[in-house]
This record gives structure tokens, sequence and C-alpha cells, in this order.
């Protein structure tokens, strides 16, 4: 019997894990319901829930979504996927400021209610990818965008597969990158580069990546 209830359990736990979980944050009148998919390929989603009624960005396809969206009773607004950057919006009391993708992805950023930053293709904790820098002015063009985003003085970061940051995550970009600038300035020649960060990040992921960016850099 033990077994058969711990083999149920188990399923249920990797049922769930299958669909995806979501991840809530609580701001000043509003809540956010991030949804993460267990795919990490697909796009999440966020449900933006105030007194009047819910705000759904980038409705996931996914049933735990649906499902989870139907146990509200709140009216439903599906924000429009193209909204023009630059625009300020009040979507059922809670407002939406539409930005153009920092990290050059196809859709828009967007802050909502001024503590959330829903951010496109934002970079990990993790050494950078030839997409992130790939010659010697793409390390200011990082720095900024991150200057960017803790100028927004928002609390939390959502990229777009769902996953939820606080700044720790920007200030150690921010030190990434001014150390990357530092070293780059300093060394010779890709190996110099690659050691050099190597040892100032020993633990960090993406040394493979790191290797790819030194060799563009020089």
């Amino acid at each position: 019997m033990k077994k058969y209830l711990f083999a149920m359990l188990t399923l249920v736990s990797l049922t769930a894990a299958a669909q995806g979980k979501f991840d809530i944050q609580n701001f000043d009148g509003f809540t956010v319901h991030v949804y993460q998919p267990s795919d990490s390929q697909t796009s999440g989603s966020l449900i933006v829930e105030s007194r009047s009624g819910l705000v759904v960005l980038e409705p996931s396809k996914d049933e735990a979504f649906k499902d989870y969206l139907e146990r509200f009773t709140k009216p439903v607004v599906q924000i429009p996927d193209a909204n023009a950057p630059g625009t300020i919006q009040n979507w059922n009391g809670v407002e939406m400021a539409f930005r153009m993708s920092l990290y050059g992805a196809s859709g828009t950023d967007v802050i909502v209610g001024r503590s959330l930053y829903y951010v496109h293709n934002l970079p990990s904790k993790a050494h950078a990818t030839l997409q992130e820098v790939s010659k010697p002015e793409d390390i200011d063009v990082q720095l900024n965008k991150v200057a960017i985003l803790l100028n927004s003085n928002c609390s939390k970061f959502v990229d777009v597969h769902g996953d939820v940051y606080d700044e720790s995550l920007l200030r150690f970009l921010k030190k990434y990158y001014g150390a990357m600038k530092k070293v780059y300035k300093k060394s010779h020649d890709a190996k110099g580069f690659y050691d050099a960060m190597y040892y100032a990040f020993p633990d960090l992921k993406g040394e493979d990546a790191l290797r790819q960016v030194a060799q563009s850099l020089y």
C-alpha cells in the first residue's frame, strides 16, 4: 500500500511539473501571477490581478494555465501582442508602460504598475554569449541596458520564460560587464581575456560561451 501511495504521489508531482507552475508576486494594489511553463523553449505568461479584474499578457496555450485562469471570477482582459513602444495605458486599474525590447526580441517589454519589468531575453547569471557580446562596443551596450533596468525602479524582473528575478541579478550583470570592460582593455589576446574572466568568475556557468566571446573580441 505504501509503495502504491508513493507511486501515486510521484505521478502527481511529475504531472504538475510537466504542466508548469505559478510564481505569485504581490505589489501595492495588484498581484502578478507569473506562469512558468515546463518547456524552457515556451514563453511564460503574466496574469495581473487588480481589484476590478484581470489582465493577461502573452496568454499560454497550456491547459494548466487555462485551468488556473478559469478559477477567477473577475472579468478578464487580454492585452494584444502588438502595443506601440513608448505608450502608457491603464488596464483594469493597473498602469502598463510599453517599451521597445531591450534585448532585441520581436516582442515588447512591459513595465507593470511601475513595479515589475517584463523583459524578453533577459540575460541569466552566466558568462556572456555571442548573442550578447561579439564585438568590443557590445560591452558598453550591455552596461547601458542594465542601467535602464536598474533606473526603472522596479523591484522584480521577469524574463520571457517566466523566471522571476530581483535587483541582485542586475547588480551582478553590472559587476560582470564592468569587469569585462576592464579585462578587455588590459588583455592582449583571446587567451588572456578568457583566463582573466574565468579567474574573476570561476564558478560561473558558460565556459564554452566565454571562449567564443573571447575569440570574437580579438
